[in-house]
């Protein structure tokens, strides 16, 4: 029975992702993102001459479209993921002026995200719609992540060259889809107990206590954050320092009660 459901799972995922390969690049669209890929010590790696070779491709059909070329710099690679498509674009003729680097960028959402920005910054407005360049295989959770940015997704699809490497791409796209709906499914619940903290630690801190009961106030919210999964002690001027589990020393929370 396990074994049936896994594998309907998978068959469903897998008809979901071969459904979004095809794109939509005849959809009108004002910027496209390049997504990177691997660079060896000798060029492009197979993926992203297969990118490089389909913005080049949109580009030349498409003459008032600008380019971002987005893709930072692997410890295991001579450039960075944007100038090496940069280069190779410009070789084969498309106007430099088109090209816009993002060079900062080492995931999908860190592409969308850091090139909106930039395309932010130029122009002075985010785009409504936005074109993404990058493997068919990989089109599908390219679009959640665009729709997480909050802009409308137009899938141009970059065809995987080599048929061994096209298959195992298709394969494991499986597993990176629902990395997508595990990682995006906790991110929302750490946010929702994160707010539920907040709201009931400003509601408790907003009420004013007699003196001495101030210590027992601080006791209880910490009480409360712990219930919810997140470390925290009292200061020693009776504020509670709470750790939201983040990456960064920002990725905290800081309660204290009125003076």
């Amino acid at each position: 029975m396990i074994l049936a459901v896994g594998v309907l799972v998978v068959g469903i995922t897998e008809g979901i992702i071969i459904h979004a390969s095809f794109g939509n690049p005849e959809e009108p669209v004002d910027y496209v993102v390049v997504l990177g890929a691997k660079v060896n010590r000798d060029g492009p790696s197979v993926s992203l001459w297969d990118r490089i070779c389909a913005a080049y491709t949109y580009l030349d059909e498409h003459p008032d479209v600008t380019a971002v070329l987005s893709g930072g710099q692997g410890t295991d690679e001579p450039i960075t993921e944007a100038e090496c498509m940069y280069r190779e674009l410009v070789n084969l003729g498309i106007d430099p002026q088109r090209l816009w680097m993002e060079e900062d960028a080492t995931s999908t959402w860190e592409n969308l995200n850091f090139s909106l920005d930039l395309i932010e910054e130029k122009t002075g407005a985010r785009p409504r719609k936005l074109g993404v360049v990058s493997s068919e295989y990989h089109l599908y959770r390219a679009s959640r992540f665009a729709k997480a940015c909050g802009v409308e997704f137009v899938g141009i699809p970059a065809k995987t060259s080599r048929l061994s490497q096209k298959i195992n791409h298709f394969m494991r796209e499986v597993a990176g889809v629902w990395h997508y709906i595990f990682y995006w499914a906790e991110t929302m619940i750490n946010e929702k107990y994160a707010d539920y903290a907040w709201e009931q630690t400003a509601a408790l801190l907003a009420i004013d206590s007699p003196s001495g009961f101030t210590r027992r106030a601080a006791e209880w919210v910490k009480t409360a954050f712990e219930a919810l999964g997140f470390p925290a002690k009292i200061t020693t001027k009776g504020g509670v320092l709470a750790d939201l589990g983040g990456e960064n020393a920002d990725d905290g929370l800081f309660s204290g009660s009125p003076q």
